[in-house]
């Protein structure tokens, strides 16, 4: 991946935070060489809700096991995995992230995920190759395993099929269309 369209996919998981907090990102510059400044706003919260400094009972306290959705990220774009992993978590969820094939192999040794996010173009082991291999594990019969990737084109979304994908997302991915998504995740794991 080139360094500029590391770039832009960092700026859009940039922008979609700040949108999700109802802020803005504005981004200025006085040409090449000069630099570029990037603004983010976030409102200000005009009533600070109140914390009790103790809970007075036990049921104040929330569950440290609560249940959670537990997502596995592989992308060889450490940046923006760990980021999507970021949101993720701010949504509720219990995220891995490793950067290629035999480290998420490795990883469901001791983590089964509900929701599985493979980047195509990892080196090595692809994630079409990722997909077959973690779909033979019975752990993962009901995850939901999503294609997250820059090729976009039919041949690709039918090959996404193929090797046992639910939902093929093109890069930068939308917030939007991967939120129906953890939704879908969520209603698996409460039926199992």
């Amino acid at each position: 991946m080139n360094v500029l369209k590391a770039g832009w996919i960092g700026l859009t998981l940039v922008k979609k935070l700040t949108e999700l907090h109802d802020g803005t990102v504005n981004v200025q510059s006085d040409g090449v060489d000069k630099g570029t400044t990037f603004i983010v706003t976030l409102p200000v919260l005009s009533k600070v809700p109140k914390l009790a400094s103790k809970p007075e009972k036990a049921h104040d306290v929330v569950d440290a096991t609560a249940e959670k959705l537990n997502v596995l990220i592989a992308d060889d774009n450490q940046d923006a995995a760990i980021t999507m992993g970021w949101i993720l978590e701010a949504k509720g969820c219990q995220v891995q992230v490793v950067e290629d094939g035999p480290s998420a192999l490795k990883a469901v040794a001791s983590f089964t995920p509900d929701l599985v996010l493979l980047d195509i173009g990892m080196p090595g082991m692809n994630g079409y190759e990722l997909c077959m291999a973690l779909r033979q594990n019975r752990a993962l019969a009901d995850a939901v395993f999503v294609a997250q990737t820059g090729w976009g084109q039919p041949s690709h979304i039918q090959r996404s099929k193929e090797a046992g994908f639910d939902h093929h997302l093109v890069k930068p991915l939308d917030l939007s269309d991967l939120e129906p998504i953890v939704a879908e995740a969520w209603r698996a794991k409460r039926k199992q």
